[in-house]
């Protein structure tokens, strides 16, 4: 799947605060077809490649909701892409997804986490954080 695509796709995805599911789904079905090891935690999605230095690690993050929105409707102008989530938060999604796909051997562990209800008490990331 291209960028551009990719990025249409999860922009088309309604995902207000609580409501993350379907973006769960269509994330976690993208690392599989793609061979991403994803695992769900807490309706956080999370990837994590090991590296052989066990010192250092980078992680990013992104949440996967939204504001609530009353149209779904994204649209193409002059080659930019409009829509509930565009810039906020699911470009970020799209560039994740596209570099663990292409992630292969890493020095550190590499980690990319997908957090919901970052819109309204940020409770995903802290779940990861209690987690790991």
């Amino acid at each position: 799947m291209n960028p551009e695509k990719l990025l249409q796709n999860l922009v088309q995805i309604y995902s207000p605060s609580g409501q993350e599911k379907k973006l769960t789904n269509f994330i976690l079905n993208f690392c599989k077809q793609n061979n991403i090891p994803a695992k769900l935690l807490h309706g956080n999605v999370v990837i994590c490649f090991k590296g052989k230095n066990k010192n250092k690690c980078i992680i990013f993050n992104a949440h996967m909701d939204t504001i609530e929105g009353s149209s779904l409707e994204r649209k193409i102008f002059d080659g930019k892409l409009y829509g509930l989530g565009a810039s906020d938060n699911k470009g970020a999604i799209a560039a994740m997804l596209l570099l663990a796909k292409s992630l292969q051997n890493s020095p550190l562990d590499v980690w990319f986490t997908f957090v919901c209800n970052e819109e309204t008490d940020g409770l995903g990331t802290q779940n990861f954080f209690e987690v790991v």
